[in-house]
């Protein structure tokens, strides 16, 4: 293959990978409610996928390719109690929010995320 082959290729590649994760990304909701003992918790999609940028779907969505074409919610995975899927432990939704979510936003540089029950928990 020659040199101006390959780059076609790349070229063909990378925009073909920016229309799939953009399609992924105009597909999603852009806020999800989530009911909790301690109040809803209203998760704002798209501004997240914003701030992370689009395309790095797997920042959040770990089983995700990274070009959100096999992104999943988060309940299909974690449900009410912890679980199994193919041999591996699944934390309950309210352990990997409080992991993924809070965790993220502790490492908030400029310390504007939630980090406080009563942040994201509404009654």
């Amino acid at each position: 293959m020659t040199r101006r082959q390959r780059l076609i290729v790349a070229v063909v590649l990378a925009a073909t990978f920016t229309f799939v994760a953009v399609a992924f990304a105009a597909a999603a909701k852009d806020s999800y409610t989530f009911d909790a003992k301690n109040g809803k918790v209203t998760f704002n999609h798209k501004a997240h996928a914003d701030k992370v940028g689009q395309g790095k779907c797997n920042t959040c969505h770990h089983s995700s390719k990274g070009d959100g074409s096999d992104a999943k919610g988060c309940k299909e995975c974690h449900k009410a109690e912890k679980g199994e899927k193919d041999g591996k432990e699944v934390p309950a939704m309210k352990d990997a929010a409080h992991k993924k979510c809070k965790g993220c936003h502790e490492k908030d540089a400029e310390k504007k995320a939630p980090t406080k029950c009563t942040d994201c928990h509404k009654k």
